[in-house]
């Protein structure tokens, strides 16, 4: 595809679709696109690399096997992994021979693997032998036949080999094992594509082919399998074709730390660099502790992850310096107010970074983004411009009708690469979607945003994210976080609501910088007052300082749902502005939902 002659802004009403129309299967666009990138390494992982020619041979050979073990086109392969060469490799060699790839977080397989097994009619497993012990009991109850390990060192250096080595294999004894069940470790699995000689091809093209299956995080009720296409794949890459690749380049060092189980850790940080001829650098272990040495490690040029991997980054002992190689900081999922994104920009181009942090909006829904602020000067937090080929509309989320200019409510888009459906579940898929009076079509994304002159949309948060006070008016969470961070001790905070006494109130949480937590009391009365000077209707019932926000094992995002079950060291500011140390029971932490029994699994 030619790359756009239009300027950086300039693609905001590209809406035409029939040009990024790639008749091809993922795995084929993307090898066909690095025809010239051959020495080029495709993957670095542990101190060891892997070209883009050896990539091609390892997807090739990963296909063999997987049709030895009896995988045809549109089974369903289940893998449960981290971000390791053959999470990539598997994803690309099931799609050539036709399969889908049902990428399952290994939290959500312990609390009900025949959903992600048996109703899927999935035969085969493919899992990193750390998570087999604490899920085998889970998986004896599936209609599983075959299961192949990996394990965090198969594709390291020799060195790190020997770091990184998981004893299971040297200690597995025979009550490890599940009857009827035939396992691989990767080297048994791969034996089996020896002696194939023969050409594969890829299975032909089919338009609306299903590719993938990736799980929501579960925040709205029970986790739903988002499924994406190769259409949805190849469009996002055509979309970023739009951008000139966003500025990428072959050679560019990405940064993969957002495991494959969310779909954006495939869409954008697998296959979007790849497509350009990019290295993918894959950390493993997902760990906001360790961004900081990982970016001064392995010096990279691009990078996405949650707004709390900056923040914990930040809070490190980077230098001046540190940051010299790393020209797009990128980010998502999780919300960050104007304040924040704003010093984060400001800390990481003290550090050597070239841009301010960009801010990508999308969903799983969506097959990644559908909005970036990457050619917004002076950009902050917004969502940004639409990217080429979407639509996006701002409608009242209880009439419907489109609103104006700076006018907030629900964010509505169409993208070329909107998955198939939600699997199994038609029901679901159908409350995704509404229609204008046109008969257009029209994703709701539940989120509150606005859009100004300019074009330049800004997204808020859920909708869902909020209350309704003792007068009937909803009062939005995000809002009282907007007024937090304007208080320059304020490294991280989240408004949540609970029901204490029979009425909804807000309570809130925060993280202060290092150089505030010795006057903690002093920042909490300037944070109450500055609720009152802003006419806040509602003031908070109760404040709470904690060391950090956890991650949620589940999106990989801040942790916020799981608030609400905390009860102890809240501190309550009375009129008169005195404090007292208090702890709260909200209604809401009396039922242990499911998607909470995940969160506090140990794997």
């Amino acid at each position: 595809m030619k790359k756009s002659k239009r300027g950086r802004g300039d693609f905001n009403n590209m809406t035409e679709i029939e040009e990024l129309k790639v008749k091809k299967n993922i795995v084929d666009n993307i090898l066909d696109r690095n025809s010239k990138n051959q020495n080029i390494a495709a993957i670095e992982y542990f101190g060891n690399s892997i070209t883009y020619k050896e990539f091609a041979e390892l997807i090739d050979k990963y296909a063999k096997a997987f049709k030895q073990l009896g995988v045809k086109s549109n089974d369903v392969v289940t893998l449960c992994l981290a971000g390791t060469p053959d999470s990539a490799i598997s994803f690309y060699a099931l799609n050539k021979i036709g399969a889908i790839a049902n990428f399952v977080n290994p939290n959500y397989f312990k609390l009900n693997s025949k959903k992600y097994i048996n109703d899927t009619n999935c035969k085969v497993l493919f899992i990193l032998d750390k998570f087999y012990p604490s899920l085998k009991e889970e998986i004896a109850r599936t209609n599983l036949e075959k299961i192949i390990f990996s394990s965090l060192s198969s594709y390291a250096s020799l060195f790190d080999k020997f770091r990184l080595s998981n004893p299971f294999f040297k200690t597995i004894k025979k009550k490890d094992i599940i009857d009827n069940i035939e396992y691989f470790d990767l080297d048994s699995f791969l034996a089996c594509a020896k002696g194939e000689n023969y050409l594969l091809l890829s299975e032909p093209y089919i338009e609306g082919k299903e590719a993938g299956i990736f799980y929501t995080s579960g925040t709205t009720g029970n986790p739903k399998g988002v499924v994406l296409t190769n259409d949805g794949f190849n469009n996002m890459v055509s979309m970023y074709d739009a951008l000139g690749g966003m500025d990428r380049k072959p050679g560019d060092r990405n940064l993969v730390v957002i495991p494959p189980m969310y779909a954006t850790g495939v869409s954008h940080c697998y296959n979007a660099p790849f497509a350009f001829g990019c290295t993918n650098v894959l950390q493993p272990i997902y760990d906001k502790t360790t961004f900081a040495s990982d970016l001064k490690k392995y010096k990279p040029n691009t990078v996405t992850a949650a707004g709390s991997h900056y923040s914990s980054a930040l809070e490190s002992n980077l230098k001046v310096g540190d940051l010299e190689s790393l020209i797009f900081p990128c980010t998502g999922g999780e919300g960050l107010t104007e304040d924040y994104a704003r010093e984060v920009s400001k800390e990481l181009m003290r550090l050597g970074a070239k841009n301010p942090l960009i801010m990508g909006y999308g969903a799983s829904e969506f097959g990644c983004m559908v909005m970036i602020n990457q050619y917004l000067k002076g950009r902050t937090n917004e969502a940004g411009y639409k990217m080429p080929y979407v639509e996006a509309r701002i409608v009242d989320p209880k009439t419907g009708k489109e609103l104006s200019t700076n006018e907030r409510g629900e964010v509505q888009v169409i993208t070329p690469a909107i998955m198939r459906g939600y699997y199994q579940n038609e029901k679901a898929t159908n409350n995704v979607y509404c229609y204008d009076e046109n008969g257009k079509r029209w994703a709701k994304t539940g989120d509150l945003g606005s859009c100004d002159e300019n074009g330049v949309y800004r997204v808020y948060g859920r909708i869902l994210d909020s209350f309704i006070d003792e007068s009937g008016h909803i009062q939005y969470l995000f809002d009282y976080e907007n007024i937090m961070a304007k208080h320059n001790s304020i490294l991280e905070c989240e408004a949540i609501a609970g029901t204490i006494e029979g009425k909804k109130v807000p309570i809130i949480h925060v993280v202060l910088k290092k150089d505030a937590q010795k006057n903690a009391e002093k920042v909490l009365l300037e944070l109450h007052k500055m609720f009152i000077e802003n006419g806040v209707s509602n003031i908070p019932y109760c404040y709470k300082i904690r060391k950090e926000f956890s991650t949620s094992p589940i999106s990989g995002k801040r942790d916020y749902s799981s608030l609400i079950y905390e009860t102890d060291d809240f501190i309550r500011i009375n009129n008169d502005l005195k404090m007292e140390k208090i702890n709260i029971y909200p209604e809401e932490a009396k039922t242990i939902s499911d998607i909470h029994k995940v969160k506090t699994m140990k794997i």
